[in-house]
């Protein structure tokens, strides 16, 4: 089974597509082709829901572990953003979200991510990214 999206959930409204897309790239987890995030309210506080396009899953120990936990439905799969920040995720089996009025997609060409070295060190290219 090939995973080519996923759902992440709990983002605080403050962090970004770009933000997103650049945590799996940076973390060598996933070069990331689309992600479209749609807004909620909980309490007081905005929140995101992420829905992450996948072109390319890194060939890392981080990246085959999350696959792993992903795949497993006993296991509550997380990537880790920032210090001890964390985001749950799991596989997408809603598919397309162009019915979602609010939603907000950004679709990130492969040409956005470069490898800077064969020592698995990345860099965000200054690349601009198109919205639907």
């Amino acid at each position: 089974m090939s995973i080519k999206s996923v759902m992440v959930f709990g983002i605080d409204s403050k962090y970004t597509a770009e933000y997103i897309a650049n945590v799996l790239w940076r973390h060598n987890i996933a070069q990331v082709s689309s992600v479209t995030l749609l807004p909620y309210v909980l309490g007081s506080r905005t929140f995101q829901t992420a829905y992450i396009g996948i072109a390319t899953w890194a060939d890392s120990e981080i990246a085959y572990n999350l696959i792993q936990r992903l795949k497993d439905k006993s296991k509550n799969p997380r990537i880790v953003h920032k210090d001890d920040l964390w985001w749950r995720v799991q596989i997408n089996n809603h598919g397309q979200l162009d019915k979602y009025e609010k939603s907000r997609t950004i679709i990130f060409p492969a040409r956005y991510f470069i490898k800077t070295d064969d020592n698995v060190q990345f860099k965000k290219q200054r690349i601009s990214c198109s919205r639907r």
